[in-house]
């Protein structure tokens, strides 16, 4: 049996560091932007629910409160 690597956390760890301040940056100057399938008005929340139920949206569901 090979001996555990005790790295591989630390490098895993630093990895995700990176991927995290990379998205955080994008999403702040607008270069990256949620996929948004629809948007429901509040009173369309039971609909917005059957939507999300039913699986057949790509992106996220939005409910306006506006």
């Amino acid at each position: 049996m090979p001996v555990k690597d005790r790295t591989a956390g630390a490098d895993a760890a630093a990895v995700v560091k990176r991927m995290a301040a990379f998205l955080n940056a994008g999403v702040r100057s607008g270069a990256l932007r949620p996929a948004l399938d629809r948007v429901f008005a509040l009173d369309d929340v039971a609909e917005a629910h059957r939507h999300l139920d039913a699986g057949l949206h790509a992106g996220k569901i939005v409910v306006a409160t506006r």
